[in-house]
């Protein structure tokens, strides 16, 4: 709806211009009604997700992102990378692209994008000028270079080796067991009820608990009056757990 607003002020100025929505089909039926009270149905275009996107931004003066929360902004980092010039609403998310890939220049016009007036402000003074587009597109190129997998690969291929030796351990112990308050409660309700079911033959027994994991059913064995519990498992992690 922001977006919608937004584009009905901006068309309302640029009469020469059309907006260009991305998405996995045309608006829905309350976005639709909307667009045709505000008069963009004739000026809205869309493009697919399965399309050729690479082409689309290529073809976008200015591409236009307000939400207010983005887990994974990875389309707005395509289109920067593709030379397209980015205005996009101050989330962490956004701000974050610079930081996190050593970059101080400007990649991005980024501003607050409450109202369709705000996202409007943010983006017209980029439509009429060429130097601004300019000067955002070669930011955003040479930010998109630092995303590149000859720079993020051997990153990621030092961080998960630094995980693995830091956790080695950890995951070895845990792998596929259950330890108690470390497991949600479905999986630690599943794994409890088998002992429970056996605490109830174990007074007075000695017991054999093959597969013992770290431990836990083997101490409630004893607690339920086993007079013997032999524990075995194959992972030593587990067991020094």
């Amino acid at each position: 709806e922001v977006f919608l607003r937004a584009m009905a002020v901006l068309l309302g100025r640029q009469p020469q211009a059309h907006a260009v929505v991305v998405g996995e089909g045309p608006l829905g039926a309350e976005m639709a009604a909307l667009a045709e009270q505000l008069g963009l149905q004739q000026r809205l275009h869309f493009a697919g997700l399965l399309g050729d996107m690479p082409a689309v931004y290529n073809a976008l003066d200015v591409l236009v992102s307000s939400s207010h929360s983005e887990a994974m902004p990875l389309a707005r980092m395509e289109a920067m990378a593709c030379g397209c010039a980015c205005v996009l609403s101050d989330i962490p998310a956004y701000r974050d692209f610079g930081s996190a890939a050593d970059h101080d220049g400007v990649y991005a016009r980024i501003a607050p994008m409450r109202s369709g007036h705000e996202v409007a402000d943010a983006v017209r003074p980029l439509l009429g000028d060429d130097y601004a587009r300019a000067e955002l597109s070669a930011g955003g190129v040479e930010l998109g270079r630092r995303y590149g997998w000859d720079r993020v690969g051997p990153e990621l291929d030092r961080t998960l080796r630094r995980l693995i030796a830091e956790e080695r351990e950890r995951w070895e112990t845990r792998d596929e067991r259950m330890v108690p308050g470390e497991n949600d409660a479905l999986t630690e309700s599943m794994h409890r009820q088998r002992y429970t079911l056996a605490d109830g033959h174990a007074s007075g027994r000695r017991v054999l608990d093959v597969g013992c994991g770290v431990g836990y059913g083997s101490r409630g064995l004893v607690a339920a009056g086993a007079t013997e519990v032999t524990a075995l498992d194959r992972s030593t992690a587990a067991l020094r757990h």
